[in-house]
């Protein structure tokens, strides 16, 4: 789904994973926080249930929203942005080409508490 409003380019474009053999909703994957002059966005992936983890369905998802969002949205640059607290994603995402560019000191806020991020991008040339 596009978040557009009337006839202008979607901000933000968020999809289900659905688990092949069985048809199950198991995740989602976006790309958002687009920026069309520059042609860059930034991608996210999530697995909802620890059970569906480590199974390859987040490779899957950042693997296609890598390829749509470079081939057809036609993007130079995506950018991943991880708490630094989560290596699982991290991991991820280095295992798909991105790359560590550095570290957001106290940019995530949640239950008042502020948490570091770490900031991984790709390029569509390499």
């Amino acid at each position: 789904m596009a978040a557009t409003a009337g006839p202008q380019p979607a901000t933000e474009y968020n999809f289900v994973l659905v688990d092949d053999p069985s048809g199950r909703l198991v995740g989602e994957c976006s790309l958002h926080a687009i920026d069309w002059r520059s042609r860059v966005a930034q991608i996210g992936i999530c697995i909802w249930s620890p059970v569906d983890r480590g199974q390859g369905l987040g490779r899957v998802g950042v693997v296609h929203m890598t390829d749509w969002g470079f081939g057809h949205l036609g993007f130079y640059r995506l950018e991943a942005w991880i708490l630094t607290t989560n290596q699982p994603s991290r991991t991820l995402f280095e295992r798909c080409s991105f790359v560590h560019e550095g570290t957001l000191r106290a940019r995530y806020l949640h239950d008042g508490k502020h948490y570091d991020v770490d900031v991984l991008s790709r390029l569509a040339d390499g």
